[in-house]
């Protein structure tokens, strides 16, 4: 019978030839063992990382949401500016809805041209269109005057007529 020298955890260890594959199939094990065990901890780690960063952007979605609630005072506010825009929007339009709509249809609904012209009274339509664009009030033409001024200029105080100085058109007067 020949032995054969087996190292096991350090120490140097006699043993038969059968002993000596029984030792290092045993080693193996160990060894993929330790493998299998160093993967599932790793593994283990990133699922753990994973759920941390989950969890943390749960609590800062919590947060925000927290921080969108209404105090008492904000919601008494809030319900008080409701109630005078109603108001205010059925006091100039009768017949408008104001159920389901967000503040700022309502005030679409209540200002928009054929809710509003047809409400006035007649004494109070605007007999020209506004003056916010300047091309509304310029009279339609079929060709650009070429030596016309700016829109800009033509309503800018320094371009109307003085005292001193002639008006473009002749005034009326009764004859």
């Amino acid at each position: 019978m020949t032995l054969k020298t087996v190292t096991v955890d350090g120490i140097p260890v006699e043993v038969t030839d059968q002993g000596a594959t029984v030792i290092g199939t045993l080693q193996q094990r160990i060894a993929d063992a330790n493998t299998k065990l160093a993967d599932a901890e790793k593994s283990h780690q990133t699922a753990l990382a994973a759920k941390d960063a989950e969890m943390a952007k749960k609590g800062a979605e919590i947060d925000a949401l927290k921080g969108k609630i209404l105090s008492d005072a904000d919601l008494d506010k809030r319900v008080q500016a409701r109630a005078d825009l109603i108001t205010k929007a059925h006091a100039i339009a009768k017949d408008v809805k104001t159920e389901g709509l967000s503040d700022s249809a309502i005030r679409k609904a209540v200002v928009s041209p054929n809710s509003a012209m047809r409400r006035l009274p007649t004494s109070r339509k605007p007999t020209s269109t506004p003056a916010s664009t300047c091309s509304s009030r310029m009279p339609a033409r079929t060709a650009p005057i070429p030596s016309a001024p700016s829109c800009s200029r033509a309503f800018r105080r320094s371009a109307m007529p003085t005292r001193s100085q002639p008006m473009l058109t002749p005034r009326w007067s009764p004859t």
